[in-house]
């Protein structure tokens, strides 16, 4: 008898009836969208962390992420609603998952009282690493880089002296390179009031060892003051369709199911911070995303002058950019990322069609997005 007889299907039923249940016969089961904590699982009678359960996405298989390790799943807190309930800004309510996560990962239990030890400490102005809050609320810019193959590769195969320094993690050790210009590029910003963040989907560790080992002017930029903010892999998010717009109703709402760098933790209103990132895989606001030719050392060192002087140039360029967008916005009285629209992942669809459709180099594509920008579209 093969598996696909009619008893052996009845069992299966069956089996499945004792643990999910079933609808009586002649029943339709109910279709519900009961909202943001039917998607996390509402917490039942005997489980002991109910606040936390209420609060906490629903595991995502573990074949959809390439980099899960063996052990539990990472945990991802419905931000919207952690906010709403405990009254917390966006960056705050991030910092509690990371707070949960290091504490997790440190031995202790995930339970409502570390939840609330969480949401305390954070009140409290407690981050794992320093964030210049006022700063990145008061910069008419903020630009967020990431970090590997952005602003520096730590892959460097070649072993003849291409890479700028060694960083040894435990008995591992990564030869780095950093991205031509990236001093020059912290320093402008800055000193044009901008607020530089760094955002890293890596691990802590690895992050934390090689900032440490960076120096710029002579501090490294693990506690450099030009540096706002320092996030890593526990401040990605994920996002029910039931925030946001999504929460009055569903259909409305914009589903993050990629583990991803959500950008309103530093500006709500999105109007003020764009992020220059290599990889758009682990972002969602392509209205604010400069994406950026991923960085190698090796090709810098060993390929035709032709790659290397693009890689040579790449990082000044998107200064120039953020700079002219900046001075733009303060001169015409619009925001920042209007004025840095052209450059945005969508601007540039814009601006290719806007060029074609009419003849016009980049300088009048450029003009006329800012000018209109409405031609830019608001999703993909």
């Amino acid at each position: 008898m093969d598996e696909t007889t009619p008893i052996h299907r009845l069992a299966l039923f069956a089996a499945l009836c004792l643990t999910a249940g079933c609808a009586s016969a002649g029943e339709p089961a109910a279709v519900t969208d009961a909202g943001p904590n039917a998607i996390a699982g509402a917490a039942s009678p005997v489980d002991a962390t109910p606040a936390l359960t209420a609060l906490t996405h629903t595991s995502l298989p573990a074949w959809t992420d390439k980099y899960r390790r063996a052990g539990a799943p990472p945990r991802f807190l419905i931000v919207g609603e952690l906010m709403s309930q405990h009254g917390l800004a966006r960056h705050e309510a991030v910092e509690v998952q990371n707070f949960l996560r290091d504490a997790v990962a440190a031995g202790r239990s995930a339970s409502d009282a570390l939840l609330t030890e969480a949401i305390s400490a954070v009140r409290a102005g407690r981050f794992e690493r320093r964030y210049d809050a006022k700063r990145i609320a008061d910069a008419p810019f903020v630009v967020v880089f990431d970090l590997d193959e952005t602003l520096w590769d730590q892959r460097v195969r070649a072993k003849d002296g291409c890479h700028d320094l060694v960083v040894t993690s435990g008995k591992k050790e990564r030869r780095v390179k950093m991205t031509p210009g990236w001093q020059d590029a912290i320093r402008s910003l800055h000193a044009a009031g901008g607020a530089v963040v760094l955002f890293s989907a890596n691990l802590d560790t690895k992050i934390a060892d090689n900032l440490k080992a960076i120096m710029l002017d002579g501090t490294s930029l693990w506690d450099h003051p030009l540096v706002a903010a320092v996030l890593t892999n526990s401040h990605l998010t994920l996002q029910s369709k039931h925030e946001g717009k999504g929460k009055a109703k569903p259909r409305r709402g914009s589903p993050v199911v990629e583990p991803s760098k959500d950008l309103r933790q530093f500006d709500p209103t999105l109007s003020r911070v764009i992020i220059v990132d290599d990889n758009p895989r682990r972002l969602f606001q392509y209205g604010n995303t400069r994406v950026f030719k991923k960085f190698h050392g090796d090709v810098l060192c060993n390929s035709p002058a032709a790659e290397r002087t693009l890689l040579d140039k790449q990082l000044p360029s998107v200064v120039a950019e953020v700079l002219d967008a900046a001075s733009y916005a303060k001169k015409s009285g619009v925001s920042f990322v209007q004025a840095y629209r052209p450059f945005t992942m969508l601007g540039q669809d814009a601006l290719r069609a806007l060029r074609s459709a009419h003849g016009w180099d980049d300088a009048a594509a450029i003009a006329y997005i800012r000018e209109h920008p409405g031609v830019v579209g608001t999703r993909y």
